[in-house]
């Protein structure tokens, strides 16, 4: 209460009520926060009174904020009645670490290492590795994400990561289209996959090579950053070898008719099998028994026992190859070089004849092959024969022609050119020719009827002769007088032929001729009559067409009044 009182006595009382009311308490949960640079902090004090105002020193009016930056602030609070309380509070914000990994290579071959360090290093900070590691660098070696933490005291941090790349093993393997060449052959060799660098053993640098001969080619192979791989590969060369017993076949000179086998062991030398496909010679002169047997694959030290015979069908020295042959894995051949020699021996004969002086003879030329077995043979032939030349005196032949008709001397020396067909000798001989001709008057004595020569184009026709002899008998009274003709001659141009023909007669003959072509059967397929009326000499030429005959030997005829001539007409196409 209050109680006044005036000098005049006046007195008065009043009252006054005072309340007394708690003053705001602000308080933090601390005065100082750190945080590291980049994160944020909510300010606000431990109990926020709804019915205070709120004021922060630098004008925020909210009781609760957001800071971000170093700051030194006060909040104040104020109640209704103006009662505060302020509190002081400061955020530092601490620098953050920026690490950073620092390395010579990110990418590295398998088997290699790679050093990660942390870049300016502060002795403040503390390093952290994904690996597990602690500390300034780590030795990685296999590929992968690799991060390091750097924190300081206040356990601010901050991080940063890096790709390492391990190559892995190049794992180079070679390829090739076949490990095994042939002579004279190549193959390609190239690598399983494709790589950035290629360097061969022969210096090339290209994906593939092409290589001829056999032996061991390396390559070595570089990826984009160097990493390197070698490989080897072994070419063989398909080489066997058939080792023969003996370089060649001959064999001893065999009479027509006969035959001889000879025998040959190939032995095969090779680290692989041998398909032996084909043996063959290349002519038929020689035969190989139980080829078929023979054709069959063949392993190393294996034997080829191959017979051959040799069965001559004409005579002469002939040569031939024995080929073996394979196609399998390479094409392989062996030769072997074969002789042979043969001969044809020939007897000829003449007969023992008697007639009488002017007899028209024909005389026999006999023939026949001496060799066993004897095939039969087709040969031309020259033969000379001789005799007095009282007795006889031929005109023509056959077959053929009187190629010479001369006097020697007391002798006439008759050669005679023609083509026979030769049959194993029989008894008696066989005729190939016959000598047209007259008996002459002749003495009473017997004469000799020589062969002298008997050539062949074959050099390897060796003849045998049998000689004959002629007697004349009886007794010849009036012997008319004797004209001297020219020999009638048949002549065929051109011989052989494989067209039109040129059939000559040159004769003194008077009379009826007759031309005729027979073929090998005896059929007659061409038939010319003509006659001439003087006893003057005289050619008459007939032309034939040829074209519709066949290949072969015919027999060309002329039948004159006084004599038959035969000639052989052989067409060739």
């Amino acid at each position: 209460f209050l109680h006044t009182k005036s000098e005049a006595g006046g007195e008065g009382v009043d009252s006054m009520f005072i309340e007394e009311i708690d003053k705001p308490e602000i308080t933090f949960e601390k005065s100082l926060y750190i945080i590291c640079n980049g994160d944020s902090i909510v300010l606000k004090p431990d109990i926020i009174n709804p019915e205070f105002i709120y004021h922060w020193s630098d004008g925020f009016t909210l009781p609760e904020r957001i800071i971000k930056k170093s700051s030194q602030l006060y909040l104040i609070a104020e109640n209704k009645f103006g009662c505060i309380d302020s509190a002081y509070i400061q955020v530092e914000v601490i620098e953050m670490p920026t690490p950073k990994i620092t390395t010579d290579k990110t990418e590295a071959c398998l088997g290699e290492n790679i050093t990660l360090k942390a870049e300016n290093i502060n002795p403040e900070f503390d390093y952290f590795w994904s690996t597990g590691e602690k500390g300034e660098s780590i030795v990685v070696s296999q590929s992968g994400k690799y991060t390091l933490k750097a924190s300081n005291k206040n356990l601010c941090y901050d991080s940063t990561s890096i790709d390492i790349y391990i190559y892995p093993d190049l794992n180079l393997g070679l390829t090739t289209d076949k490990t095994t060449i042939c002579l004279n052959d190549s193959t390609k060799i190239y690598p399983k996959v494709k790589y950035d660098k290629y360097l061969w053993s022969t210096g090339d640098t290209t994906e593939t090579i092409t290589v001829l001969n056999a032996g061991v080619y390396q390559l070595i192979v570089n990826n984009k950053i160097g990493c390197a791989d070698t490989a080897n590969i072994e070419i063989f060369q398909y080489n066997p070898k058939l080792i023969s017993n003996i370089e060649n076949l001959t064999y001893n000179e065999l009479c027509l008719g006969s035959s001889e086998t000879k025998n040959i062991k190939l032995t095969l030398q090779s680290d692989y099998d041998l398909a032996i496909s084909n043996i063959y010679i290349k002519s038929n002169i020689f035969t190989i028994s139980n080829l078929n047997s023979l054709l069959k694959t063949y392993e190393d030290g294996e034997s080829l026992d191959i017979s051959i015979i040799f069965k001559p069908t004409d005579a002469g020295e002939f040569f031939d190859t024995l080929v073996i042959e394979s196609g399998e894995p390479c094409y392989y051949k062996k030769e072997i070089p074969i002789k042979g020699t043969s001969k044809a021996l020939f007897q000829f004969s003449l007969p023992h004849i008697v007639a009488e002086a002017g007899d028209y003879l024909m005389i026999p030329i006999n023939a026949g092959m001496t060799c066993p077995n004897s095939v039969q043979l087709n040969s031309d032939y020259k033969i000379e024969i001789s005799f007095d030349k009282e007795y006889f005196m031929p005109d023509s032949v056959k077959y053929g022609n009187i190629i010479e008709n001369k006097i020697v001397g007391q002798n006439r020396i008759l050669k005679i050119k023609s083509v026979a067909e030769f049959h194993e000798k029989f008894d008696p001989l066989f005729p190939i020719n016959y000598i047209y001709g007259m008996a002459l008057v002749g003495r009473k004595e017997l004469i000799p009827l020589t062969i002298d020569s008997v050539n062949f184009s074959n050099k390897r026709y060796y003849p045998e002769f049998i000689n004959g002899s002629l007697k004349i008998e009886g007794c010849v009274i009036n012997i008319r007088p004797i004209q001297m003709f020219n020999q009638t001659k048949l002549s065929i141009t051109p011989n052989p032929s494989d067209g039109d023909i040129k059939i000559s007669v040159e004769t003194q003959e008077q009379g009826s001729f007759k031309i005729e072509i027979f073929n090998i059967q005896g059929q007659n397929i061409y038939s010319k009559e003509f006659t001439k009326s003087n006893l003057i000499n005289e050619e008459f030429d007939y032309y034939f067409d040829t074209t519709e005959m066949g290949s072969g030997v015919y027999s060309v005829h002329l039948t004159s009044p006084w004599h038959i001539i035969r000639k052989q007409l052989v067409i060739s196409k």
